[in-house]
């Protein structure tokens, strides 16, 4: 960094890298010290904001940034990358986790938009484990509407045992429910084939084992990863008892 500017105080600025996210955050103004008009405007700009909020009764103090960093090490964790949850909350969190000084508290609009932050299936790395809830019943609606296993599997460029795996399982990989995500947007808006013997006996071979599973299709779901099993389906899995 090169020294171009000089504190009030005396200390030396420098200048960062033009690939940093210069006012953005505070992150090169009081972080790495940066000394460039935009971080400077940018500060004069958040502390402003900050004696008007105290003014007016609406400045929320610091928090403890302890469960901060906890929250995302436990997204690391699970297979979220750091840059990804920055992305999602709208915060620069390198100096958070890693930057020098044992720093203790974090605004509490910035805790907040973390502790919140609830990462979406496309976060997650593809190796990630992950929930197959998801996963799990779009393949069952799938065949309930008449699919393959094996038609499902060809079409997601999956392994045929593998999908048959995924109707019981309870974790998988995250790129594995991608896959079954996409083709399912796709396949749940048709029926499968029904125009040769064959074509037909593989329909019905499909639905006999959703009605023996107490498996529902894509209609039976408001929100298919959310959602508790519908009432179709308790009473079909009631029959089968």
């Amino acid at each position: 960094m090169t020294i171009t500017k000089t504190s009030r105080a005396g200390e030396p600025r420098g200048i960062c890298p033009p690939d940093h996210a210069h006012g953005a955050t505070s992150t090169c103004y009081l972080g790495h010290r940066c000394g460039c008009d935009e971080c400077r405007e940018a500060c004069r700009a958040r502390e402003l904001a900050r004696r008007t909020a105290i003014a007016f009764g609406r400045y929320e103090r610091r928090v403890p940034v302890e469960p901060v960093r906890e929250r995302v090490r436990h997204l690391i964790a699970a297979g979220v990358q750091l840059r990804t949850i920055e992305r999602g909350t709208g915060t620069s969190l390198t100096t958070v986790m890693y930057g020098p000084g044992p720093q203790k508290t974090i605004a509490a609009a910035t805790a907040r938009r973390v502790l919140e932050y609830l990462p979406s299936l496309d976060d997650y790395a593809d190796r990630s484990t992950i929930d197959a809830r998801g996963a799990r019943r779009r393949v069952q609606a799938l065949v309930a509407l008449g699919w393959t296993l094996s038609a499902v599997a060809k079409r997601a460029g999956l392994s045929g045992p593998g999908v048959s795996d995924l109707t019981r399982a309870g974790h998988c990989w995250a790129g594995t429910a991608r896959a079954i995500r996409d083709v399912y947007e796709e396949m749940s808006m048709s029926l499968p084939p029904a125009e040769t013997r064959i074509q037909r006996r593989d329909v019905s071979i499909a639905k006999s084992m959703a009605r023996r599973e107490g498996w529902v299709p894509p209609l039976a779901w408001d929100d298919i990863d959310v959602d508790p099993r519908p009432a179709e389906a308790r009473q079909v899995e009631a029959a089968a008892a």
